[in-house]
């Protein structure tokens, strides 16, 4: 069963391989039990899937709704993938560095500050969420699944310039056509 989720991900079918991964999930089992039969499968291989399927569709909403699923599925997969998680980054210490550093490949390492940034164990693991799919960062949308999918919002100037931990921030919006 493996080798067949990972053939359908590879080839885009992202929701046949969620079909056979959830019927392989049981409530009265162990979690570990459940994670046997795909073992070697990771929730950033079904969000890869998720990406190409999602350049795909034509409208936001298909992408979202596409989204909110994969979700819902990874939750019952593997639900520690959302736990909080505090690690150091690095990020780009200045604007100005930052469009300097857009117009050539050079990266100094004193134009990055190291922070600690608390999200979701898989934001860590994948780190770049694409924001673009979902009509932009600033997007009622995209932030709603970025922080579903346990992703910070954005790092503030304070914990930017004082390397305190980031605060989420909260937002009252929500996706098109998304219920919670």
């Amino acid at each position: 069963t493996f080798l067949l989720v990972k053939c359908l991900l590879s080839a885009g079918q992202l929701n046949d391989a969620i079909n056979i991964c959830t019927k392989k999930i049981r409530p009265n089992k162990a979690v570990l039990e459940d994670k046997k039969f795909a073992e070697g499968t990771k929730a950033k291989d079904f969000f890869r899937a998720a990406i190409i399927n999602a350049k795909h569709k034509s409208s936001v909403s298909e992408r979202c709704m596409s989204f909110y699923h994969l979700h819902c599925f990874l939750q019952q997969w593997d639900p520690s993938i959302f736990t909080l998680d505090s690690r150091k980054i690095r990020v780009a210490r200045r604007r100005a560095s930052v469009e300097h550093m857009r117009r050539t490949s050079f990266r100094a390492s004193e134009d990055f500050d190291t922070v600690v940034v608390e999200q979701s164990v898989f934001a860590h693991e994948y780190p770049r969420f694409p924001d673009e799919l979902f009509g932009g960062k600033e997007s009622a949308c995209c932030q709603k699944l970025r922080a579903m999918f346990g992703y910070v919002q954005s790092i503030s100037a304070a914990t930017y310039q004082s390397n305190k931990k980031y605060r989420r921030s909260s937002f009252a919006q929500s996706c098109p056509n998304i219920h919670d």
